[in-house]
Parts: structure tokens; C-alpha cells; sequence
């Protein structure tokens, strides 16, 4: 489960400045919108769990597909 935040979390720092232009222009097909693009994780004790969830919303007029995601 932390790995694939991790990796989450990076993809939406990565894409938040281009889903950020792209709410502004009308377009047909699907259209990531993400509210949140950014996360704070305060400090923490070693080992613990933590856990934060990204909402990725469609704002298009089709099936938005994810179809992989990678780490930096």
C-alpha cells in the first residue's frame, strides 16, 4: 500500500501543472482533473503506516482509462 502512494503521490506532482492548464480549456474525450496535487506528510515515528488517497476526477465526455503509473 505505501509503494503505490509513493508512486501515486509522485504521479500527481508530475501531472498536477498540465491537469492544472487543461481544466481551463474546453476539450472532448476524457479530462483528469485533480483537486489536490499536492500532500504534506508531517514526521513521523519510523515504521510507522501512513496513508493519504488522491481523488483523480474525469471531467471529460469519455472513459478516462489509467492505464500504468511509475515512480521517479
Amino acid at each position: 500500500m505505501g509503494k503505490k502512494l509513493l508512486i501515486l503521490s509522485i504521479v500527481c506532482i508530475v501531472l498536477a501543472p498540465v491537469l492544472g492548464s487543461a481544466a481551463d480549456t474546453p476539450s472532448f474525450g476524457p479530462q483528469a482533473f485533480l483537486p489536490e496535487s499536492v500532500f504534506e506528510f508531517h514526521p513521523v515515528v519510523e515504521g510507522s503506516r501512513i496513508e493519504h488517497r488522491f481523488v483523480l476526477h474525469n471531467r471529460g465526455d469519455a472513459p478516462l482509462a489509467i492505464l500504468d503509473i511509475e515512480s521517479g
